[in-house]
Order: structure tokens, then sequence, then C-alpha cells
């Protein structure tokens, strides 16, 4: 999970409230346990979410999401890492692998930015984040569409930091993170971060 350092950090430290959403249920609570636990507050404000977001009714489902998140008050930050470990070369490519990408990589992140303002504090100190990765600028074999998608939303993205004011919006490209999306052992997580880098 990307960042998952510091939110132990500042929940730990600063005592501030976390919100992790996944697809994937477990990952969410392993996540939500594994921040509490290291953390050293039991009874650390850490809430976990499920959604699943290339389903056709994501707007619904991400307002339903910002609404259970913000049921205490508005957030001040909003980090959005989703993202596709799918590979598939061209030839193997097919419309509804493609649609499911840009759901993830465009579709979502946009509906986010449509609905962020009402569930983020309107303040510059308020920040909307997009993880993109390195795949735009670094192409890797086999993730043609990943590296498309990957420049639209770096586009879009530059677009919103004018027109989101006073909010700031930002992308960062962390490169290869070692998490379990990497791979369930160390061993698989050593080989994917080499092929990565």
């Amino acid at each position: 999970m990307l960042l998952y350092r510091d939110y132990r950090r500042l929940v730990g430290y600063w005592c501030v409230r976390v919100s992790i959403a996944s697809s994937n249920p477990s990952r969410v609570a392993d996540a939500v346990a594994g921040i509490k636990s290291e953390c050293g507050i039991p009874d650390a404000q850490v809430q976990g979410f499920t959604i699943d977001l290339p389903a056709t009714d994501t707007e619904m489902r991400l307002e339903k999401l910002l609404t259970g998140i913000t049921a205490d008050g508005k957030v001040d930050h909003t980090v959005v890492t989703a993202s596709s470990t799918s590979r598939q070369s061209l030839a193997e490519a097919d419309r509804d692998n493609l649609l499911e990408l840009a759901q993830l990589y465009l579709v979502a992140p946009e509906l986010t930015v449509k609905l962020a303002p009402r569930f983020l504090k309107q303040s510059y100190a308020s920040n909307l984040v997009f993880c993109s990765g390195r795949r735009f600028r670094k192409p890797v074999k086999e993730w043609p569409a990943a590296a498309a998608l990957s420049g639209g939303l770096e586009g879009f993205v530059g677009w919103l930091a004018l027109d989101m004011a006073p909010l700031k919006v930002s992308i960062v490209n962390p490169g290869a993170t070692e998490t379990e999306l990497r791979g369930k052992t160390a061993e698989e997580r050593k080989r994917t971060m080499e092929y990565l880098a």
C-alpha cells in the first residue's frame, strides 16, 4: 500500500484520522490492523472501506465511500492510488480490458474530482493527490495501455491544478514500490522490483 509507513507515523504522532479503501476487503482489514498495531494505539482513528471502481455505477459508489469517510467531518487530504497490475501486450489487448483500465486510470479519478469539493475542506491547505506510475515516462514491455492512460492522468491533473483552486491538486510518480501487489513473498517482490527498475 502506497505511503503505508507515513500513515502509521501520522496516526501515531499526530492523531489524524485515516481512511483506507480498496476493492479487496482482506487487504483493507490487514492495512487497518497493521496501522493500529504499528502506531501503538489500538483505538486509533483508522477505518477501512471497500469499493469496486471498475463497476458501471462508479460515481454512486464513490459518493457513498466519501460520505462514509466524512461522517465525522470533511477531510484535508485525499490520496488516490488506484491502478492495475494487469499486463497485456498489444496483441492480447481487447476492448473490455482497455475499458476497465480506462475506468481505473481516468474515469474514477475524474469522478473523484467531481465529488471532491463536497467532501474536502475548501482551503489552500487541503489537497488531492493522484499516484501514477513511471510507465508513461519509462515504458515497460507489455503495458502499452497503462502507459497511455498514465500519460492521460498526468495531463488531466495538470489541468486540475488550475481549475480546482483553492484546493491543491498534484500527481506523484513514486516508481515501483515494494508492496504486496508486487508479490506474495519477499523473493517475488524482489524479482518484480528488479524488472520494473
